[in-house]
């Protein structure tokens, strides 16, 4: 019973663990991809007028054109990875917007968005920076210098924070700007931090003229905005630094909106001030919508008139442009290519290659050569890669030496290795045919001995069969030779050595044909004479009775020992009777 239950517990302890090993494994990869801050990046900043043209100085009220160059050290970014750049306290930007920095091809590589509320252009990388080695470009936004920050003109440093840890600054000359004294109307406008509205302000009277029967008329010259209704406000004030040509302090504001006649007109509208009396001015503001996402060097214009008693005093006309920023990116992509040969120098189709980056140890692509035997991996970047051969073309032996591409290797963007492979060593065979020279029939039993090229013996007792064939298979591609030791009887002996050779590509035996020639026998002398015969005959008679036969003399020579034996022994026995 007790394990009967212990055993759900044991189920429902192991999937707890699973669970928790699994959801561990996702978070630890969620933060291996988390993005992050890149800070070295920003290289320099300088700035330019509007038009991107140097300057030795500007005046306060100029708008300015902040460049910057960045590159990324290769292998350090990833897709989401940012680059935030804070302005400087002494500047402003123009206008918030989001735009893209784009390689030569229209690839972003990044996307940049400039908010005018907090100060910044944030920097987000694509995957380009993933797929392309050796990023870097420029990056132009505009701006303006905050007059409210500045305290003290002349040389101001610029100081650009970057992620908050690291900073590029530059020094520029900055004058403070300084209006006409008889000013008699002006006005500007700046964009809204979407873009898509346009706040203009008109400054009347800033020198406290006195004006009968004052009218301002503002009549728009493009069509690309409309009034907002109801936003037209119009107050007075008083200008204490008019006199010196400063008029961005002004004083007892007060709102007559009411006040004032206003006239709507199909392109603009009119304020009829009535007697402007001496030492009152009066500012103008209102907005405008934008039915579209404003275009780069887009420009939104109106002109400004101030008439008394219905004569022109003086015009100003605004236009605004809107300034998108802007970015370029370049990027570098690098291949690897293969040759791959025979030994001879054979081009080699078929061979593959597993190609791996060294720095994360993945697998990234595969080569594959073609009939000319090349291969090439494209799209990389310049790294340091190890190449495996998975695959030999055929009739070759595989090679899994790994191949290693340094990043030293990249001339013009291309790594390029020759590679060979041996070729497998494919044995042949050969038919070796005994014939008579003359009558061309198979000679069985005749004995050879395979030897190498250099004469070392190879096989031995080596014999036709009955059909007069020698077959030999499992040879080794090179050369060899036959050697005949015994030849049939009747035959000569023919010792010559007999060379072939098997080759790699043989795929039929090698046919070999050897013939014998036969012994000659001697054929006995003829003579047209019939005396010839004879006398030979009879002279053969005649030396058979002058020469003694085989034997004859040795007989009579034993005949001869043995009278002389008997003689002496007679006279002994005689010699021994007188003395008795």
């Amino acid at each position: 019973m007790q394990e009967k239950m212990y055993k759900p517990i044991q189920v429902f302890v192991l999937s707890i663990m699973f669970i928790g090993i699994l959801i561990s494994s996702m978070v630890l990869v969620e933060m291996k991809s988390e993005a992050k801050e890149l800070n070295d990046v920003i290289q320099n900043v300088k700035v330019t007028n509007e038009k991107g043209e140097d300057q030795p100085s500007f005046q306060s009220w100029d708008i300015i054109q902040v460049h910057m160059d960045w590159s990324i050290p290769n292998g350090s970014a990833q897709k989401g990875d940012t680059t935030l750049i804070e302005l400087p306290d002494e500047l402003d930007l123009v206008n918030s917007l989001t735009f893209d920095v784009l390689d030569e091809s229209g690839a972003v590589v990044a996307t940049a968005v400039a908010d005018k509320e907090s100060k910044t252009v944030l920097l987000t990388y694509t995957d380009y920076v993933e797929t392309h080695s050796n990023v870097k470009g420029t990056l132009q936004f505009f701006t303006r210098f905050d007059t409210q920050v500045i305290n003290e003109y002349g040389e101001i440093k610029l100081v650009f924070p970057i992620n908050k840890t690291t900073e590029v600054s530059t020094e520029v000359e900055v004058e403070k700007a300084t209006d006409d004294p008889n000013e008699v109307i002006n006005k500007w406008s700046w964009f809204s931090s979407d873009s898509r509205t346009l706040y203009w302000e008109v400054r009347v009277n800033a020198s406290g003229q006195e004006f009968p029967n004052a009218v301002v008329t503002d009549t728009f010259q493009t069509d690309n905005y409309t009034l907002v209704p109801g936003s037209i406000k119009v107050t007075s004030a008083e200008f204490p630094d008019g006199d010196k040509g400063i008029f961005d302090n002004p004083i007892n504001k007060v709102d007559i909106t009411n006040q004032v006649a206003i006239n709507y007109l199909p392109n603009g509208f009119t304020v009829d001030f009535g007697d402007m009396p001496k030492g009152i001015g009066y500012l103008i503001s209102y907005d405008t919508t934008i039915d579209h996402q404003p275009k780069d060097q887009e420009v939104f214009s109106n002109i400004a008139t101030l008439e008394s008693n219905q004569i022109t005093i003086d015009s100003k006309e605004a236009k605004t442009q809107y300034s998108d920023g802007n970015g370029s990116g370049t990027g570098d992509i690098f291949s690897i290519q293969i040759m791959k040969t025979s030994e001879e120098g054979t081009e080699l189709a078929g061979a593959e290659f597993d190609v791996y980056r060294d720095s994360t140890n993945e697998r990234i692509g595969q080569i594959i050569t073609n009939d000319q035997g090349l291969g090439e991996i494209n799209n990389l970047l310049q790294e340091s890669y190890t190449l495996i051969e998975t695959k030999a073309p055929t009739g070759y032996v595989l090679d899994a030496t790994p191949i290693k591409i340094t990043t030293n290797e990249f001339q013009n963007k291309i790594a390029f290795r020759q590679v060979t492979n041996k070729a497998e060593q494919t044995l042949g065979s050969i038919r070796l045919l005994k014939l008579d020279q003359e009558s061309k029939e198979t000679l069985a039993d005749v004995v050879f001995e395979l030897q190498d090229d250099l004469g070392n013996v190879l096989q031995t007792g080596l014999t036709t069969d009955e059909d007069g064939q020698l077959f030999i298979q499992g040879l080794a591609p090179r050369k060899y030779q036959f050697v005949e030791t015994k030849a049939l009887p009747g035959y000569l002996l023919n010792a010559k050595p007999i060379p072939f050779e098997i080759r790699q590509t043989q795929t039929e035996p090698l046919e070999l044909i050897v013939e014998n020639q036969k012994e000659k026998t001697p054929q006995p002398l003829q003579d047209s004479s019939n005396e010839q015969p004879i006398k030979k005959k009879e002279d053969s008679q005649t030396k058979s009775k002058m020469l003694p036969k085989a034997g004859e003399k040795s007989m009579h020579n034993l005949i001869v020992f043995g009278s002389l034996c008997l003689v002496t022994g007679v006279m002994i026995i005689l010699a021994r009777k007188k003395r008795i």
